[in-house]
């Protein structure tokens, strides 16, 4: 993994977007332009978690699509690894900056996950004790004076200090809690197109916000935009079904490989292709929206709302047989449904 993501340098929405003024701070609500005024009365009803845990616990159900604007290609992450590519970019982005010499984490007692490559290792890493207990900065130091009467009767002034110190909890509570903000304004932003008289969508851009600028902090935050090749129904419609915040970068590298299958696997699909404006997700994950939001019951399996499950022809590359090893190019078609998986079984492709 690349965790020295670069900005994605994305413009952002012109006036045909219904919210192209769309922006927030950190410690701000979400606040548009004339269109549209997000405050606290069209917040998300729900309770705010309070605890660490069932911070991670309410983000390990939300989803995050990462888009690389250069390879066009893209990765549709549990919101806890997600944050957990967030805080490893952000502290990379730490130990470089012009602040460096004041940045006290120490990388090597920073602990993996003893499930390595599972859906379970973000969560580990993330609940880790130790890891939360590292040091990144120092804070204000607190002196006070302690007075001591001794068997003597005399008193005895003693003045300590208090030292503390900002940890690696802080910096993971600082970007779920901007997460939590993007997801938060990405369920009302749908659920206001969807009873709103608003501009229509085009349906060949994708909206999302700079992975860089939160990772560092850089706000306030812009919407920006993509533009793919895309009309009718894609695997976009598919994030917006879940809903999905999506956030751009350059060089997150291959987020999600397919795992080794001998000779049974196709060749050409063991990492996401370059340039083909595809979406990755782990079978893993796709089960869990199919449990959240789809219904496995039915025949093609409903994925989401509105969005089937199906291998829509023969000469699909999500077949057994490797059609790369038989000299075959795979071809491409329109599609208005999402694909079957790909021959390993261990992730899904959705192409436009």
């Amino acid at each position: 993994m690349n965790y020295t993501i670069k900005s994605s340098r994305l413009e952002r929405p012109g006036r045909e977007f219904a919210l192209e003024k769309i922006n927030f701070s950190v410690g701000k609500i979400v606040t548009g332009g004339c269109q549209f005024g997000i405050g606290r009365k069209d917040a998300h009803i729900r309770i705010t978690r309070d605890t660490y845990r069932a911070k991670l616990a309410w983000l390990d159900q939300k989803y995050v699509t990462l888009w690389d604007v250069d390879e066009e290609r893209g990765w549709l992450l549990n919101g806890n690894s997600a944050l957990l590519h967030l805080l490893r970019a952000s502290l990379a982005y730490s130990k470089e900056d012009n602040f460096k010499s004041e940045f006290l984490f120490q990388e090597d007692k920073f602990e993996e996950s003893h499930r390595p490559l599972t859906l379970d290792s973000a969560r580990d890493v993330l609940l880790n004790q130790t890891n939360q207990k590292l040091e990144l900065y120092s804070k204000e130091d607190y002196p006070y004076t302690e007075i001591t009467t001794l068997p003597s009767g005399e008193t005895e002034t003693v003045t300590k200090t208090i030292i503390s110190r900002t940890t690696v909890k802080d910096r993971i509570e600082e970007l779920y809690e901007t997460l939590e903000k993007l997801i938060d304004h990405n369920a009302t932003s749908e659920d206001s197109y969807n009873g709103a008289n608003v501009k229509a969508r085009r349906h060949d851009y994708l909206h999302g916000w700079d992975f860089a600028e939160i990772a560092t902090d850089r706000d306030p935050f812009h919407l920006r935009r993509a533009k793919l090749p895309l009309d009718l129904m894609s695997w976009v419609e598919l994030t917006k079904a879940i809903p999905a915040i999506t956030l751009f970068g350059k060089g997150f590298g291959d987020m999600i490989r397919a795992s080794p299958s001998g000779t049974s696997g196709c060749q050409g699909w063991e990492d996401v292709p370059k340039n083909r404006h595809l979406l990755c997700v782990s079978v893993a994950d796709l089960r869990a929206i199919i449990e959240q939001i789809g219904d496995q019951e039915t025949n093609p399996i409903t994925v989401a709302p509105g969005i089937l499950w199906k291998n829509p022809f023969n000469y699909s590359p999500f077949h057994t047989i490797c059609l790369v090893r038989q000299g075959v190019r795979p071809r491409r078609r329109k599609a208005t449904i999402a694909f079957r998986s790909l021959c390993p079984q261990r992730y899904i492709l959705l192409p436009p």
